[in-house]
């Protein structure tokens, strides 16, 4: 995701080991976004720092078993875009209009 920056991190975001499970975020972590698509490949959460403004991706997997923070790179703008553009949707060939026969029934000549 990222690197660390000690240069721009406040001491609370540098004390985060970044995809270390189970951790606590700081008091200064508010959340921007969750989201959940539908539960069945996980969820992330976007955080921001107030102190320093550095953004953090709190992800859970399926089995919602916490995979740490990551670094975001972007913008909490450049987080919705990618959340919000979804790949295209695949559409299902259309149903045969004529009926198949079907089992235990005989076709009428």
């Amino acid at each position: 995701m990222g690197t660390l920056d000690s240069a721009v991190m406040c001491l609370m975001c540098r004390a985060i080991e970044p995809s270390k499970t189970n951790t606590v975020r700081h008091i200064h972590l508010r959340i921007l976004a969750k989201d959940d698509p539908d539960g069945k490949l996980g969820f992330q959460s976007l955080y921001q720092c107030s102190v320093c403004q550095t953004s953090w991706l709190h992800q859970f997997d399926k089995w919602q078993c916490c995979q740490g923070f990551k670094l975001w790179p972007g913008s909490a703008d450049d987080y919705f875009q990618t959340i919000n553009s979804s790949p295209a949707k695949k559409t299902l060939p259309a149903e045969k209009t004529q009926t198949s026969p079907r089992a235990g029934i005989r076709p009428e000549n």
